[in-house]
């Protein structure tokens, strides 16, 4: 019985690292010269689970922020594009849903739509044959003056989910996107660089705690046996229950 016991301790710790929930990952964009201008761009994509998500279904988080002190570089978030997975991979046209785009409590979800494709960052249409990347771009019929104008220290974040079977996520994504200036003509950016990763030391935090959660479940097991009366004497506790 001994070994028995060790058997599914082990079992069980395992089963509670192997089994944690997917984390995500995130990669941003900045600093980059005339290219950003002063802004910043932060995409996370998360896989979720299934059930009760359909199979290789991804969240994605998206958000751009003006971090310029002044207004000469304000701008309408217009069409951008991120290029999430390798060559080959295939996200399923049709698959965004819950979409939404929010800045400062504002919603503009009706000024954007989500589609599979990439922008070429000039036009600011999305071309749907390249299905390894997202792109947001304005709705049907929306103007460049109805997307969501971000003053200094403004952003705006773009949220949806999607499927993608068989995709291997890139090391580096690509990020594409123009911001049409509030004032005057012409771009106050025009974005196209590769994210560096976001490093994310949670990830050990919390399988930690997982395990923590798991090893109390363990003990209070034991601990309950011992109230047997056909147990109690004859049995150790604790840690030392499980390896006797």
């Amino acid at each position: 019985m001994g070994r028995f016991r060790l058997i599914a301790a082990t079992v069980l710790l395992s089963v509670c690292a192997l089994s944690r929930m997917a984390y995500a990952d995130s990669q941003s964009v900045s600093n980059c010269g005339t290219n950003c201008d002063g802004y910043a761009f932060q995409a996370t994509l998360t896989p979720l689970p299934s059930p009760p998500n359909p199979a290789n279904t991804y969240s994605l988080s998206y958000t751009i922020t003006n971090n310029n002190t002044t207004s000469t570089n304000n701008a309408y978030a217009n069409t951008w594009s991120l290029t999430l997975f390798q060559s080959g991979s295939s996200i399923t046209p049709g698959s965004v849903s819950n979409f939404s785009a929010t800045s400062g409590g504002t919603d503009y979800t009706g000024e954007y739509q989500a589609l599979v494709g990439k922008t070429n960052g000039g036009n600011g249409g999305c071309n749907s044959s390249l299905t390894d990347a997202i792109c947001v771009m304005p709705g049907s019929g929306v103007t460049v003056n109805q997307l969501a104008a971000l003053g200094p220290g403004q952003s705006i974040t773009f949220s949806f989910d999607f499927v993608c079977v068989n995709c291997t996520e890139a090391s580096s994504w690509d990020f594409l996107g123009t911001g049409k200036c509030t004032s005057g003509s012409g771009n106050c950016y025009a974005l196209s660089n590769y994210g560096v990763a976001m490093p994310e030391p949670s990830s050990w935090i919390l399988l930690g705690f997982e395990l923590m959660v798991a090893a109390s479940v363990l003990l209070l097991w034991f601990g309950l046996r011992m109230r047997n009366p056909l147990e109690r004497g004859r049995r150790p506790f604790g840690w030392r229950a499980i390896f006797n």
